[in-house]
């Protein structure tokens, strides 16, 4: 079976230069080191950053429900007028989120600029950034680089993609693993009509139990069509609670970076030149924070409302399947084992 780190979906090119990577083999922190070129010369607060890095490996792990979805990180460097390394503000992983690949996570990220302020302005810096996708396989955090090389070809695509869905107004979200359920009543009721038409008693019967179908087949669709809206707002509630466990342990991390930078325990791994932060970091933590927090309060509103709409229309179906019940019945026709008929949204008082 594929998993999400087979590929980044930006060309054999691009594969061919980012081999997958075992994190248990080669944490984050330590790659991140070695990609950026930056070491800590302070041993304590080596330990402090790497610790928060395990932390923000078990966030990512939580988030990543299987084998087919991933987590894209940014890696945010740039490269003075001296060569020195420079961290905006400290900041310097960015969490974008869940996807089926890349191109879908940054694109869907792209789509809510409020996750993020402007860019630094570059200047005399050279922009060195650089993404991880991280993903499972057999319960093993697994990642691959995007390459800078390719950076530039991501954030492209990622625009178009993102410029599409806004068009459109439908697009694969980041959950598609998890196929949206249906309630099917009014199907299990004509494949036993199918069956059992024959049998029933008379032409009047008959003639009901169609009606009675029919009734079934409008509500059972209009029932699923709430339902899969009540389904993605949950979705959405839980990929921003994904997004905020993330988004604090990235935090934290950037607090230390920011630490060690202001002491001066960060240099190019080279020890020629301290790490600098002059860019202003793109990331505004509370600012985000209450966003996403706002985000999840209109979700779970929202939900609340589908709810009681959902109510309302199991209860017609209810009525519908006692009705084709009862017309059974009165003819003496045996019916298939079932489980009983419950409503999958319990509406809150």
């Amino acid at each position: 079976m594929s998993t999400a780190t087979d590929s980044l979906r930006l060309g054999i090119d691009a594969d061919a230069a980012s081999p997958v990577f075992d994190i248990a083999d080669v944490p984050l922190y330590v790659n991140l080191l070695g990609a950026a070129g930056i070491a800590f010369r302070d041993h304590r607060l080596d330990v402090q950053v790497n610790d928060e890095f395990q932390k923000l490996q078990a966030s990512v792990s939580d988030a990543i429900q299987n084998e087919k979805t991933g987590y894209l990180i940014e890696a945010s460097l740039f490269i003075g007028p001296g060569g020195e390394p420079v961290i905006p503000g400290g900041q310097i992983l960015y969490p974008v989120g869940l996807g089926m690949e890349p191109i879908d996570s940054l694109a869907e990220h792209m789509r809510y600029p409020e996750l993020r302020g402007e860019a630094p302005n570059p200047g005399m810096y050279r922009d060195n950034s650089f993404y991880y996708w991280i993903g499972k396989k057999d319960g093993k955090l697994l990642a691959r680089t995007v390459p800078r090389e390719f950076r530039d070809r991501l954030r492209d695509l990622a625009n178009a993609e993102r410029d599409r869905r806004e068009i459109l107004g439908d697009y694969v979200r980041s959950f598609p693993h998890e196929a949206f359920k249906t309630l099917e009543v009014a199907d299990f009721w004509l494949n036993v009509y199918k069956s059992r038409a024959a049998a029933l008693r008379s032409e009047a019967n008959r003639k009901r139990v169609d009606e009675l179908n029919q009734q079934m087949q409008a509500l059972q669709g209009e029932f699923n069509g709430l339902y899969k809206h009540y389904q993605e707002l949950q979705q959405e509630i839980a990929r921003c609670q994904e997004y905020q466990a993330t988004l604090s342990k990235i935090d934290a991390i950037a607090s230390l970076v920011q630490n060690g930078i202001k002491a001066g325990a960060l240099f190019s791994s080279d020890g020629k030149a301290a790490v600098g932060s002059d860019l202003k970091s793109p990331l505004k933590a509370d600012a985000t924070a209450e966003w996403v927090e706002r985000r999840i309060d209109i979700s779970g509103e929202n939900a609340t409302i589908l709810e009681k709409r959902i109510n309302v229309i199991f209860l017609k179906l209810k009525d519908g399947d006692d009705a084709i019940v009862k017309q059974y019945g009165d003819s003496n026709i045996p019916l298939p084992k079932r489980e009983p008929l419950r409503n999958p949204v319990v509406p809150r008082p």
